[in-house]
C-alpha cells in the first residue's frame, strides 16, 4: 500500500514536480461553524444560523471543487481588466 501524503491526512494541498495536489475537502459541520464563531469572532450563533452557515459554506466548497477540476492549465483568462486612473 502506498504511503499517504501527510497533507491528505490534514486536508491540505501540496505541490510536487510542479503539480498542485489537493485533498478532498471535509464537510463543514454545525460544530465547525460554532467553534469558528466562538474562536475567531468571539460570538455565539443560534442553531438555525449555524445550520444555515454550514449549508452555505458546503455549497461554496462544492463550487470550488468543481472549478478545480476544470482543465484550465496556465492560460490567462480571456477578459482582463487594467486599472485606469480617473475611471470610476
Amino acid at each position: 500500500m502506498a504511503a499517504v501524503h501527510p497533507a491528505l491526512i490534514r486536508g491540505k494541498t501540496w505541490v510536487s514536480s510542479g503539480v498542485l495536489y489537493m485533498a478532498e475537502p471535509f464537510p463543514v459541520t454545525t460544530e465547525t461553524v460554532t467553534a469558528m464563531a466562538a474562536q475567531l469572532l468571539g460570538m455565539s450563533l443560534k442553531p438555525s444560523d449555524t445550520a444555515a452557515t454550514a449549508g452555505v459554506l458546503n455549497s461554496l466548497v462544492a463550487d470550488m471543487q468543481a472549478l478545480r477540476k476544470l482543465p484550465l492549465g496556465d492560460d490567462e483568462p480571456a477578459t482582463t481588466y487594467a486599472a485606469v486612473e480617473g475611471q470610476p
